[in-house]
């Protein structure tokens, strides 16, 4: 009677005992998997090195999930459910990676003594010793998922220890689908477990259909679970490679075809790329013809982002600049258009990247080519013409309603979030007609002419058919779009096409039109934005680690393999891909097998031999049929032996032997039968550790799994950094970026193996580990710190006023509303008791700011100050302990405190003071910094947003809340993410359109700068669609007044410009004109714009400018309101202005090669004249030393 499997969902709540993994590595018990058994021992084996008691390794595996869904597909007609059973093993910061694996039957009896294959296909289901029957199907199904749990177990922290050997920002996950049939014997009590699939050749489409459609289902459970997502958990999808390869399965596009519809289903609302991808899935998801395992919404939403993603930011922002200052009509000029062209076809340093990054771009490019370089569109007599034409507009149809519609909108007018809905450009039944004219073969040139025609016809009756309402917006819109369409249509150009066609066709490419989604899953094929190394990278890994120990050992560092004699156990992709790159590379392949047997060859399997060895296997089929070329001789190379017994292939004779094939491969009763000199380890685990006292004896090293296999590890990251930003990168830099990893990662373990005295694999462990336990101390001072924060914010009390100080910046308008976000979803209402202040905590100013609300009758009770320096001055110092001796004081910056007041602050308020400024805790602050928090990654890879982000993600909240913080730290963080910036930090970044995020930090920058602080809050608060920023009025309103300074800003920059022509520094005083601001800021007391303290950043970027120094004041007000003139300079980045010997009323601006300065007025002498003979006398001290010394040398 065939049974099913019962759904059993696991918790994701931490249980008491720590969770499986954790009970698996303090418990030495045998769990009866050696992947398992091998891991924990090697995890227990580095603790002790790191001396870390079962507490620590507690606090880092308690952190262990395991979800186990149930999923259904159609077998034979019948809806069954499948066991899938997914791990996931959490580390701080990091996503989770691994395999998500189809397992049949007879894969099971190779990973367990409990099940046993007594037919080909069939596998029965063992009870544990001493029992000899099951009482039940249910029963004997606990089992199957118990020896299921074990495997993932083991093979998750085995994905976790290689992820943090190699310092790739991923933790374990792991998942298992059974395709299996249960069946239970009641009369014997026997328990089978039946293949879903029929196999044989005249099956293939049916077994295909069952084999992706539960791939595509358990993808979507997974999805609406939470379980599997870009930021969250990425697998690989796989089964066995015979089985692949004989169904020809397309299991990573089902993959990302299950998590888009689940996603599109589950949220209405939700932007998938861009408004013109959305649609496109939405539609396609709505077709009565769709069928999930065609795999239309992935393959769709992939050629779009291909076929629109082929150049780099900032080409994407030169280009739009180009085309906004073309004329509205006629032509462009000459070297306008040698502009745009070098854009695309220069030959400049940006282009050859561009050309390596987006492999993909050179057709699109040539269909460009053609489009602008046609007299007449329908006249060309090219289909590709005809081709590029309808899928520009058929792709791009919402970005020219929304340009047309924003051009058309009263200010502040925002779109209504189903914009892209509401307001098409062409009815369904306009856009088939459309579709329908896409050429296929090749049509002649009249036919081509025909479909143009026809095209022309369908766009000026849907123009002509719009009623005259120049009031309806979306008419009118619409109507110009339309009209623009017949201008390109009608175009006839020369040597340089017109504007409307080079609007037209070129606009696309300035818009960002990236999905991360599609990384939900790696191993993709290319056309689904896979990545080209991604199939045989595992192989480029073990090799690069091959050659990194041999050249550390001192081997030709040419070409290290040569002659190298090699023995593969195993060849499923791995080691087929490692046979052949090893003997490109100049080595021999003496013996390789499979489950069946082994061949052996000791002169080396020629080339013909080994290819045909390997298409032998791809075709799906065993070493048991294969016969050579010609006969038993190897072509090129000497003789080779069949040998049924495959464990043969340990004892030949080689330099290398290579484990590929399962776990503990290589144990304490084999090891003296070796006779090779180097073991390299392509799968998890393959030498049991009892068998390293043996191989050590013997000199024979071993190459760490942890190392060696990490290569798809490594490359499926490549794949997902290319995948969040819209690339696709030529194989020789995948190449190079692996092998610069393995190298990096290799030198980290090989100082771990001296620093310990221990072996490779032990050193690899150790390594990893304590990259973990670093993350968790960093997890535990983190939740530490957020529920020190969150008690602050739950005790503000009823009519408390409660002050948020922030920095003027990007960084300190995220950080104030991100933490007035925190207030209101920890104790709501209470958000409405804060106050904003832009000062210092030195300032004095706060310490009036609560007297004279307190005079009020507003107590303020506590002060929370983001993004702002500890004070170290003695001033500053007494007002700090002034303000915490009133209120109580919290600080969130990214500053690191002088060493000495960083140890004070660890040791505590108790400890002994011998002079100098006195530490926060001493002070009486509570203080919150990257080395407080135990971070990582140094204080310069955080921002305050960023150290705020980290603190909600540890409370509670919805997954809405938390994606407007991680959108406002984004915000407060992009324009100052460092060269070096971590792989997770790109990720986190990439979930964002990065154009509409720069544009947003930009805009968020200059307004707050500019004294439009509260304005910029405000808008950035009121965000609840990062997507779809177009659809909130406050943020409308804060773009419009955005552009006003934008506009104000370039204007004064070209006047700065033109007055310094020919000096070697450059200086400017801000007239009251110049500083009378255009905008009206909320919550500002002042119209008056603060220039002088930034504009330098828009300077920097003219001429050579930035070798000079850049002087610029203004008169402000000093702490006291009094008018002073206000001076920042700015030198070249090789001059130490403290020490260049200015005036000493100027302090650092922040970075050595600045000074700012607030001046008392001369009462005889306008501010002006002041100004500019302040600047005669000082500004060749500010210049770079050469310069300096030039100027000296006549005197």
């Amino acid at each position: 009677m065939r049974q099913q499997p019962t759904n059993t969902m696991a918790s994701d709540a931490p249980p008491d005992d720590g969770g499986p993994a954790f009970q698996a590595i303090l418990t030495e018990t045998a769990t009866g998997n050696d992947l398992l058994d091998i891991i924990c021992q090697r995890i227990r084996t580095a603790a002790r090195h790191l001396q870390l008691t079962p507490a620590d390794l507690r606090e880092i595996f308690h952190s262990y999930q395991l979800f186990e869904p149930e999923v259904r597909a159609p077998v034979e007609g019948r809806e069954e459910k499948f066991l899938v059973i997914e791990a996931h093993h959490l580390v701080h910061g990091k996503i989770g990676k691994g395999a998500l694996k189809i397992m049949l039957p007879r894969d099971l009896a190779r990973e367990s003594r409990n099940f046993v294959e007594i037919t080909p296909r069939i596998a029965e289901v063992r009870p544990p010793p001493p029992r000899a029957r099951w009482a039940s199907a249910a029963e004997a199904w606990e089992t199957v998922r118990a020896l299921l749990r074990a495997l993932i177990t083991g093979e998750t922290l085995s994905m976790s220890l290689k992820s943090q050997a190699t310092g790739a920002p991923f933790s374990g996950s792991e998942g298992v689908i059974l395709c299996a049939l249960g069946e239970f014997d009641a009369a014997t009590g026997r328990f089978f477990l039946k293949p879903a699939l029929r196999g044989g050749e005249e099956a293939t489409a049916h077994d295909r259909e069952v084999i992706e459609a539960l791939m595509n289902n358990t993808a979507e459970v997974l999805s609406r679970a939470g379980k599997i997502a870009h930021d969250r958990i990425v697998h690989a999808a796989e089964t066995n490679s015979t089985l692949t390869a004989r169904l020809n399965l397309q299991l990573p596009t089902n993959v990302v075809e299950g998590h888009l519809r689940a996603l599109l289903q589950d949220n209405p609302e939700l932007i998938i790329g861009y408004a013109d991808m959305t649609v496109r899935l939405r539609r396609l998801l709505a077709d009565p013809a769709y069928r999930p395992t065609a795999g239309a919404l992935a393959r769709e939403a992939a050629r779009l982002q291909l076929e629109h993603s082929i150049l780099l930011p900032a080409s994407r922002q030169r280009l739009l600049q180009l085309l906004e200052a073309l004329p509205e009509d006629g032509f462009p000029a000459l070297e306008a258009f040698q502009q745009i062209v070098a854009i695309f076809y220069g030959r400049g340093e940006i282009q050859q990247t561009e050309g390596q990054v987006f492999r993909h771009r050179e057709p699109i490019l040539r269909d460009l080519a053609a489009a602008l370089a046609a007299g007449r569109l329908d006249d060309s007599g090219e289909p590709r013409v005809l081709a590029f034409f309808l899928r520009t507009l058929l792709d791009n149809q919402a970005k020219l309603m929304k340009a047309a519609l924003l051009r058309r909108l009263p200010p502040y007018e925002p779109l209504p979030v189903d914009w892209f809905f509401r307001f098409p450009l062409f009815t369904d039944e306009q856009q088939a007609a459309l579709q329908g004219l896409l050429p296929e073969g090749q049509p002649g040139k009249e036919e081509l002419r025909r479909r143009f025609k026809a095209a022309r016809e369908l766009v000026a009756a849907a123009r002509q058919s719009l009623p005259l309402n120049e009031e309806d917006h979306y008419v009118a819109a619409r109507r110009a779009v339309l009209g623009q369409l017949l201008r390109v249509l009608d175009s006839d150009c020369g040597l340089i096409p017109c504007v409307h066609r080079l609007r037209f066709f070129l606009t696309p490419f300035t818009y960002d039109t990236v999905t991360p989604k599609l990384g939900v899953v790696t191993r993709k094929p290319l056309s689904v934005c896979g990545s080209e190394l991604r199939p045989t990278a595992m192989a480029a890994g073990a090799v690069f680690t091959l050659e990194t120990f041999l050249k550390a050992n001192g081997a030709n560092r040419q070409r290290p393999l040569d002659g190298l004699t090699v023995a593969i156990q195993g060849l499923g992709n791995a080691g087929k891909g490692f046979a052949r790159l090893v003997t490109d590379r100049g080595a021999r392949i003496v013996g390789v097998s499979d489950s069946r047997g082994a061949i052996i060859a000791p002169a080396g399997l020629g080339d013909r031999t080994l290819h045909d060895l390997i298409q032998h296997k791809n075709a799906g089929r065993r070493l048991d049929t294969f016969r050579g070329p010609a006969g038993p001789e190897s072509a090129g190379g000497g003789p080779f032996v069949w040998h049924a017994n495959p464990d043969l292939l340990l004892t030949v004779k080689a330099d290398l032997l290579v484990l590929t094939a399962m776990p503990a491969a290589v144990t304490a009763d084999n090891a003296g039968q070796l006779q090779c000199r180097w073991l390299l380890e392509l799968t998890g685990a393959a030498v049991a550790p009892a068998a390293f006292p043996a191989l050590a004896e013997r000199g024979i090293v071993v190459l760490p799994d942890n190392l060696a296999s990490s290569g798809g590890l490594l490359v499926s990251l490549s794949e997902m950094l290319q995948n969040s930003f819209g690339q696709q990168w030529e194989r020789h830099l995948e190449e190079e970026s692996l092998r610069q990893q393995i190298e990096q990662s290799f030198d980290a373990v090989a100082r771990k193996a001296k620093k310990h005295g221990v072996d490779l694999v032990t050193a690899s462990d150790i390594l990893a580990l304590q990259r973990m336990r670093d993350l968790a101390v960093h997890r535990r001072h983190l939740g530490l710190a957020a529920q020190q924060v969150a008690a602050e914010i739950r005790a503000i009390g009823d009519g408390e006023t409660v002050l948020i100080v922030s920095d003027d910046d990007d960084d300190g308008v995220a950080s104030a509303a991100i933490f007035r976000g925190l207030i209101a979803r920890l104790n709501p209402g209470r958000e409405k008791q804060t106050i904003y202040v832009n000062e210092s905590l030195r300032s004095p100013a706060l310490i009036e700011l609560v007297e004279s609300l307190a005079q009020e009758g507003r107590s303020v009770k506590r002060v929370f100050v983001m993004d702002r320096s500890f004070p170290l001055a003695p001033a500053g110092q007494q007002a700090a302990a002034e303000l915490a001796r009133r209120c109580r004081v919290t600080m969130i910056n990214n500053h690191d405190l002088p060493e000495a007041l960083a140890r004070a602050e660890a040791r505590g308020p108790q400890a002994a003071k011998s002079g100098g400024p006195l530490s926060p805790r001493e002070m009486g602050l509570r203080l919150i910094t990257p080395r407080s928090l135990a971070a990582t990654v140094p204080a310069r890879h955080f921002t305050t947003a960023m150290i705020l982000r980290e603190l909600a993600r540890q409370l509670p909240g919805d997954p809405a809340a938390q994606q407007r913080v991680d959108w406002q730290a984004a915000i407060g963080s992009c324009l100052d993410v460092p060269p070096e910036t971590s792989q997770e930090w790109q990720l986190f970044y990439a979930q964002f359109n990065f154009d509409d995020l720069l544009e947003a930090a930009r805009a968020v920058r200059m307004v707050a700068r500019a004294h439009g602080f509260m304005s910029a809050v405000q808008a950035v608060e009121g965000i609840e669609r990062p997507d779809q920023m177009e659809t909130h009025k406050p943020w409308e309103e804060f773009t419009t007044m955005y552009k006003v300074l934008a506009e104000r800003v370039a204007l004064l920059v070209e006047k700065i410009v033109m007055e310094n022509v020919g000096r070697p520094y450059v200086a400017h005083f801000f007239t009251a004109a110049e500083v009378a601001s255009p905008l009206a800021p909320a919550g500002t007391m002042t119209r008056c714009l603060d220039l002088y303290p930034w504009i330098s950043e828009h300077l920097t970027r003219r001429g050579d400018f930035a070798d000079k120094p850049i002087i610029v004041g203004q008169v402000v007000q000093d702490m006291l309101k009094r008018k002073a003139l206000g001076v920042r300079i700015r030198s070249p980045r090789d001059v130490e202005l403290m020490e260049a010997g200015l005036p000493e009323y100027f302090r650092t601006g922040g970075l050595p090669n600045t000074a700012v300065a607030k001046i008392p007025l001369h009462e005889s002498m306008p501010p002006e004249r002041q100004f500019y003979e302040l600047v005669d006398a000082l500004w060749w001290k500010t210049v770079s030393p050469t310069i300096r010394l030039q100027k000296r040398r006549p005197a």
